[in-house]
């Protein structure tokens, strides 16, 4: 059979699939440290023509050698000897230059396993290493002077954006105003700075110019000993903030100008300025349906308007106090913007959800104290905002039971297992913002967690509504989670909303991991490593979950493998790049011609592949 199959690139490969009856894989065995084997090669840039990189850094995984690292001579070469057999991956670094591993289709990509026999010698490796592109440009305050020492932050935004995997890249404006930012992949981009008053109390008092000169005429008379008359009632003067600006000079992100950076480009003058916004107060009470109130904390949290990694116009930091012996709260320092104003019992961690609600990230002891939260959703213009109600309510609860379905006895320490409910950071970008800002650290975006009971039961509370992900972790490397039900719905597919207490989740670990792994090799029988494979669900309905699809570069040798994927029937398909390809569109292409796998629980299955090139 030799189906064809079309890349998202348009390449077109015939396929012809070869399928392999046995039943496991044989594994080998652990490796000495110590061996032969040779690997040699060179680290290059990514210019016409091709030039040596000096001094870059090369580091060698795998087999027992990792974290081996040698620098490059004048020459840009590099050697790594004394190596067992194995299979190694080799990245290469250097500042200003963007990180990449050898065989990688660009830079942050997963790159091309070597394959090394005992004794052998591999010379001929190269390793493209691109420049990496520079903003540059000065900042100004609001008087047009140059602002020193002021944060300038960088953030692409052409890409789904997380803490993880693109991270905003900072730098400090010097005496002059100047900032330069640099080792930036190509991209799109927006800038930004921020100033940080003394505290989040920090305001600025903007005087008129009747202002100013009836408080120069009030200074000079006391200084000449003249009492000076009694003012007149005046209003109070406008209070203002430095608002979080972006490029070309605006405080609303909408409004910012994009900047497109080719590889290596170096773009100067991107200069502005510095803005200020009116703040005002917001204040009212906190109460609750019944019984004395309890130690109650009280945040105020911008709406994330601006792209993650950019600060939006928001206190500074964000606003937290403490409600008083009457019940009232009062948060200064406010800038224009929609908020969720949010009080929640003091033993409970914020964080903000999708859904606007503040959720805990701290393990609570379900027989403390009942968690009590409130929130509501605000708008600041300038102006104070008064009088408002914050009406406490029980949070609520999951419970249920952990099973293990194995080969082998479940640990003994149950209450070792750790039950989470995650908040999905990439449906979140207040969160998403927060991380990337240093206001929470990314462990924080965790909602619940809790440790099972030694009979397999456990309890998560402290639960605001909303949309989570639950996730579990049980002692031991075998052990992996394969299935969580709510009642009779799979979350781990679909994600688990919570509108309600809910005590029936199950949450089924297994020894029994899944394997589909084979050789991709060209119609005249050589690997083709410069290729990608992956795996994706037979069924449509099931191409949004992230846990069914995977993807593989095959090592020298042509080989891949894809572990612990749930049970199904899944599609294994060869690609030029896998960028983007989990588009519904290109899924239902590749499904057409892709290699048809059925995977039961368990199963170990050997599927490889030829292309017709």
């Amino acid at each position: 059979m030799r189906p064809h199959m079309r890349t998202p690139a348009g390449r077109v490969f015939a396929v012809a699939l070869v399928v392999c009856a046995c039943a496991s894989i044989t594994r080998a065995t652990p490796q000495q440290i110590s061996g032969t084997g040779r690997i040699a090669g060179a680290v290059v840039s990514a210019t016409t023509p091709a030039q040596p990189v000096r001094g870059a850094v090369v580091t060698l995984n795998g087999a027992g050698a990792n974290g081996r690292s040698v620098l490059t001579d004048d020459q840009g070469r590099f050697a790594f000897a004394g190596l067992p057999a194995g299979r190694f991956t080799i990245t290469a670094s250097k500042p200003a230059w963007l990180t990449n591993a050898y065989g990688a289709k660009a830079p942050g990509r997963p790159g091309t396993a070597v394959v090394l026999a005992a004794d052998q010698a591999i010379a001929d490796l190269t390793v493209v290493l691109p420049h990496g592109a520079a903003i540059a440009g000065t900042l100004r305050d609001v008087n047009g002077a140059p602002a020193p020492m002021m944060p300038i932050t960088v953030v692409r935004v052409d890409v789904p954006v997380t803490p993880e995997n693109v991270p905003p890249r900072d730098a400090v404006t010097d005496d002059r105003g100047a900032y330069r930012v640099y080792g930036l992949a190509p991209g799109t981009y927006l800038v930004s700075s921020s100033m940080r008053l003394m505290s989040a109390y920090s305001q600025v008092a903007v005087l008129s110019p009747t202002e100013m000169d009836s408080a120069f005429r009030e200074q000079q008379a006391r200084a000449g000993g003249t009492p000076p008359p009694t003012p007149a009632a005046a209003p109070r003067p406008a209070l203002r903030s430095y608002a979080p600006t972006y490029f070309p000079g605006t405080a609303v992100a909408a409004e910012a100008t994009r900047i497109t950076l080719a590889t290596g480009e170096d773009r100067e003058g991107v200069d502005f300025g510095l803005v200020m916004v009116p703040v005002a107060t917001v204040s009212g009470r906190v109460v609750s349906a019944g019984g004395p109130l309890p130690e109650i904390s009280v945040s105020l949290v911008a709406e994330a308007t601006s792209p993650p990694g950019l600060p939006g116009v928001q206190p500074a930091p964000n606003v937290r106090t403490g409600v008083n012996g009457d019940d009232t709260f009062k948060l200064s320092n406010v800038a224009p913007g929609h908020y969720t104003l949010a009080a929640r019992s003091s033993n409970m961690q914020t964080t903000i959800l999708s859904s606007g609600a503040i959720q805990s990230s701290r393990s609570v002891d379900p027989a403390s104290v009942s968690q009590l939260w409130a929130t509501m959703e605000i708008d600041v213009r300038g102006d104070d905002v008064t009088g408002l109600t914050l009406q406490l309510q029980p949070a609520l609860s999951l419970g249920g039971r952990v099973v293990f379905n194995g080969t082998t006895p479940p640990p003994q320490n149950l209450a070792a297992v750790r039950v989470s409910l995650n908040s999905d950071l990439a449906s979140t970008p207040a969160l998403g913002s927060m991380v990337q800002m240093g206001l929470i650290r990314p462990s924080d975006s965790m909602s619940v967690s809790a440790s099972a009971r030694p009979d397999g039961s456990f309890q998560l509370v402290g639960v605001v509504p909303g949309r989570f992900h639950l996730s579990a972790r049980a002692p031991g490397a075998g052990w992996w989670l394969q299935s969580a039900t709510v009642g009779s719905r799979e979350v781990l597919d679909s994600g688990l909303d919570l509108s309600a207490s809910a005590s029936d989740a199950v949450l089924t670990f297994s020894d029994r991991h899944t394997e589909i792994s084979g050789t991709l090799r060209t119609a005249a029988g050589a690997p083709a490593p410069d290729l990608v494979v992956v795996a994706f669900p037979a069924d449509p309905a099931l191409w949004p979950v992230s846990r069914r699809l995977q993807s593989a570069r095959p090592a020298s040798d042509g080989r891949f493998a894809f572990a612990d994927l749930p049970p199904g029937d899944y599609i294994l398909a060869a690609l030029a790049d896998d960028e983007g390809w989990q588009m519904p569109s290109t899924l239902q292409q590749l499904a057409a011609s892709g290699a048809k796998v059925a995977l039961a629980d368990g199963a170990k299955i050997v599927q490889d592949l030829k292309i017709d090139r």
